[in-house]
């Protein structure tokens, strides 16, 4: 009975001893499993807390880069979320007649600082995001001659130009470039630019009504001349709405200024009266456009005037491009012209794409390279993120 009462427990006691090292097993398991799964989920809202921050940051600079794409200093916070990004080398592609500037931006988000993290690197989480944005200039081009065309000059619009020294090639002057017709009116002349601006141009003309058309007067080029002289200078677009829509595009992150270049309503400006020196950029204007003093040489502007006559003030100097554009199907016979009266001065480039003279109308402008090669710092370009070009993985800590 003693040995009996001994075995029973003896075995009592093993079960028992089982059955707790089973539960603190089972406890120390769970215990580990729920750390697990806490560990888990924290980790995952370190991550996306990260991914958040790091996308903050390149929202951040993308909308640096529609300010200015030239703009691409460093970005970083000094506050949660943290990231810090970073912008990559500019590279060009051509699609078409299009050309775009592309660039990477990298963004590394982190989750937070550790409790004993002296700065973002030793924060408990990081993400690094690439995006790819791409910017295009409404301004593809920037016209080789001084005066361009699209349908030629009728005898009694009269011109003084100072032509391109090397509109033809180095040290190929060219003057005038149509697909039309340029007849030299009574008073007309072209000369290189020393000869403009010493007051000699007529007596020491290129071409002239008394010299004859010579070989800066580059007109009937059928072969050459753009097919639509719109496309040709605004990057592709067809129609001048098209332009607006991409002033627009440009402006986006700032309505206000988007006002003062094509209206408060989005549909261009209803006259000139508001340029100036400190005008800069592209304004497009929807009907008659008259100025005094706009823009300057380092500031310069692209003045589109559709279905409207455009008329410079005497002793007045414009800097850029100024292009003269109708709608109509008519070309030949537009009931629009140019004045540039008196010793008033374009100073870049004069272009049209109908008939000029039709109305008497006076043209001086004078090819200016630097005028022409600064307009790329005023025209806002457009930037856009490329679909698809999101990438974080390969990343994540």
């Amino acid at each position: 009975m003693t040995n009996f009462n001994k075995t029973s427990g003896f075995i009592t006691l093993t079960v028992v001893l089982i059955i707790v090292l089973l539960i603190t097993g089972l406890t120390l398991m769970t215990g580990k499993m729920l750390m697990s799964e806490q560990r888990t989920a924290s980790n995952q809202v370190r991550y996306h807390e990260a991914t958040n921050a790091a996308q903050m940051g390149i929202d951040k600079a993308v909308a640096q880069l529609m300010a200015s794409f030239a703009n691409r200093s460093a970005i970083s916070s000094a506050e949660a979320p943290y990231y810090k990004v970073s912008f990559g080398d500019v590279s060009e592609i051509t699609i078409g007649s299009t050309t775009l500037k592309s660039m990477v931006i990298t963004s590394e988000g982190t989750s937070g600082y550790s409790a004993d993290s002296e700065s973002p690197d030793d924060a408990e989480s990081k993400v690094t995001i690439n995006q790819t944005v791409v910017s295009v200039s409404p301004i593809s081009s920037t016209p080789a001659a001084p005066l361009t065309v699209a349908a030629g000059m009728a005898a009694g619009g009269n011109f003084s130009v100072a032509a391109n020294p090397n509109g033809g090639g180095p040290g190929v002057p060219v003057s005038i470039w149509s697909s039309g017709i340029v007849n030299i009116g009574s008073s007309s002349s072209t000369c290189g630019q020393q000869e403009y601006y010493d007051g000699t141009c007529s007596s020491l003309a290129y071409s002239s009504n008394a010299e004859g058309k010579n070989a800066d007067v580059v007109d009937q080029d059928t072969d050459n001349f753009p097919d639509d002289l719109l496309a040709y200078i605004f990057n592709g677009s067809s129609t001048y709405t098209e332009v607006i829509e991409d002033v627009k595009a440009s402006y986006a992150t700032d309505p206000a200024l988007s006002a003062l270049h094509i209206g408060a309503d989005g549909l261009g400006l209803d006259n000139c009266d508001a340029l100036d020196t400190s005008s800069s950029g592209i304004y497009v204007v929807t009907g008659n456009c008259r100025v005094d003093d706009v823009g300057t040489l380092a500031a310069p502007v692209v003045l589109l005037v559709v279905n409207g006559n455009f008329t410079m003030n005497a002793n007045s100097d414009v800097y850029g491009v100024v292009f003269a554009y109708t709608d109509a199907t008519d070309k030949d016979n537009a009931p629009y012209d140019i004045s540039i009266n008196g010793t008033a001065t374009l100073h870049g480039a004069l272009v049209a794409n109908y008939k000029l003279g039709n109305s008497n109308g006076s043209y001086n402008a004078v090819y200016d390279a630097e005028a022409l090669a600064n307009l790329p710092t005023t025209v806002r370009s457009i930037t856009a993120t490329v679909p698809g070009s999101w990438q974080d993985w390969g990343n994540a800590e």
